[in-house]
């Protein structure tokens, strides 16, 4: 099978006059141009920003490694005859002592590089890399994995924030009331990025969408923040034992009784609810799968729900699998049903975080995260049957699916325990300069929705290449960085 480089020319030649007879020589007139060096640029290009901005932390090390080896070379040389032996340099001891900021780092800097700087960066135009967009159905791509990681970390900031103002003496009943304003807030704005974009359209407002990110993460981080509330239990001797499996269980019953409840309904939903011309259980793109036998039951009852509530003019108009199956149905991935496996997200995150502050030692975070992650993989992989499509629950950012949403909590919980590790506990790295984004996400998400295709984060150049794209959307993700350190300088926190 040949395989075709970028800007690449070739010269195809067929002879014979029958099929039996045709053959195909292929030669290459002028070599392609490595598509992937671009974004190897840009991978580096933030290695050296994280490098520059922690070169007093490597020195540091630097200088420890030299003492070790100064102290080696004169144990070799000197051979003391006291039976006291020399003691390490002070310096060494400071290398697991937890950080005594009131901002967990490595929860800033998950959201800095999987949430902020990579979403901004793939909103551009993600240097028109294939991995870098959406799966135009089932399936899983990076692009795919950075808003359900936004919502994930979401759950674990809503658990220590709770616990931090009960702690404090904030009644249940205020916290509520912060929950619904908060949950209102982001819907409206998300409304309001949806109004800016259609404004000045002559079909304006009947083209307006209703559903969107915002609102998703609005009405799911309600549901979740809401259920934790009202059962949250705090253990006064959780810090000072071991971790025991039933006795969490028990003490988290009534939150998880009721979000098991939710994914019934959600299940119940997706395999049971009566589609017009749609078979049971259909999770299929429509349009062309299938020979076309259900062109126009897209997403199934994810996709009928929304058409009934919304209306067909109210909900994204182009879905990522438009251009591959044909559909002539609108669908939106942001949808009401979305709404009930994204709060589960949201809940998984709740229950992670409720780790961070029930076990003092990071080595039974870290068991207690290994049996989550366990837990979390081996049910993703049971449900979609291997990651195939074919399997019960297909993995599937589009729909939300069961599947997909384990497998996030998968991801984020890994890519979380490796930063926590680092940052937080070894200290090899201080996060930086990603946790500055990850200070004020929603500010920047905002931001990045009403000025992205303005003037310094993005212009027009001739030519456009691949390199110039990729360099153009560098640009408008560090420009972005730039404003959340000066957000982080000033002292500018914004927290709807």
């Amino acid at each position: 099978m040949e395989t075709f480089g970028e800007m690449g020319e070739y010269f195809l030649l067929v002879t014979g006059r029958t099929e039996e007879e045709v053959e195909c020589s292929l030669t290459t007139i002028k070599t392609p141009r490595n598509s992937y060096l671009p974004l190897i640029i840009s991978i580096l290009f933030y290695v050296i920003l994280g490098c520059a901005h922690n070169r007093e932390k490597l020195l540091r090390i630097c200088r420890k490694v030299q003492d070790i080896k100064f102290y080696y070379i004169q144990s070799r040389e000197i051979k003391p005859t006291s039976s006291e032996c020399p003691t390490l340099p002070y310096v060494m001891s400071d290398v697991f002592i937890p950080r005594k900021e009131g901002r967990l780092r490595s929860l800033d800097s998950f959201r800095g590089i999987l949430v902020i700087a990579v979403m901004i960066f793939a909103n551009f135009s993600n240097g028109d890399y294939l991995v870098m967009e959406h799966a135009p159905w089932n399936g899983l791509r990076i692009s795919d994995v950075i808003l359900p990681c936004f919502v994930w970390v979401m759950g674990v900031s809503t658990a220590m924030s709770f616990n931090s103002k009960l702690c404090k003496g904030v009644s249940r009943w205020i916290l509520f009331r912060r929950i619904v304003t908060r949950s209102l807030l982001m819907i409206i704005i998300g409304v309001v990025i949806n109004v800016s974009l259609v404004l000045n359209r002559k079909d304006f407002p009947s083209k307006l969408r209703i559903p969107g990110v915002l609102q998703l993460i609005g009405v799911s981080f309600f549901i979740a923040s809401t259920v934790h509330l009202f059962f949250f239990k705090r253990n006064k001797d959780d810090s000072e034992q071991c971790w025991h499996p039933v006795n969490e269980l028990l003490l988290c019953k009534g939150e998880y009784l009721t979000m098991l409840i939710i994914l019934s309904v959600h299940t119940l939903i997706m395999f049971f609810l009566e589609v017009p011309g749609c078979p049971r259980g259909y999770q299929g793109p429509g349009g062309l799968h299938m020979n076309g036998k259900y062109q126009n039951c897209t997403g199934g009852a994810t996709g009928y729900i929304d058409l009934l509530v919304f209306g067909e003019n109210h909900i994204f108009q182009r879905p990522a699998c438009k251009s591959i199956y044909n559909t002539t149905v609108p669908f939106d991935p942001e949808g009401l049903l979305a709404t009930l496996t994204s709060s589960f997200l949201v809940f998984i995150g709740i229950q992670n975080g409720r780790t961070l502050l029930a076990y003092l030692h990071w080595k039974t975070k870290l068991t207690h995260w290994m049996c989550w992650i366990i837990v979390l993989g081996a049910t993703a992989y049971a449900l979609a049957g291997g990651f195939r499509n074919d399997g019960l629950i297909p993995v599937n950012k589009n729909i939300w699916s069961l599947s997909f949403v384990l497998t996030i909590s998968f991801i984020a919980l890994t890519v979380f325990i490796i930063l926590y590790i680092t940052v937080d506990v070894m200290k090899l790295w201080n996060g930086g300069p990603f946790h500055y984004p990850g200070m004020n996400p929603l500010f920047l998400f905002i931001g990045h929705a009403l000025f992205s295709q303005m003037f310094p984060w993005k212009w027009k150049v001739a030519g456009y290449s691949r390199l110039q794209r990729i360099i153009l959307d560098l640009w408008g993700a560090a420009v972005w960085i730039g404003v959340s350190f000066y957000l982080y300088y000033k002292k500018i926190f914004f927290s709807l």
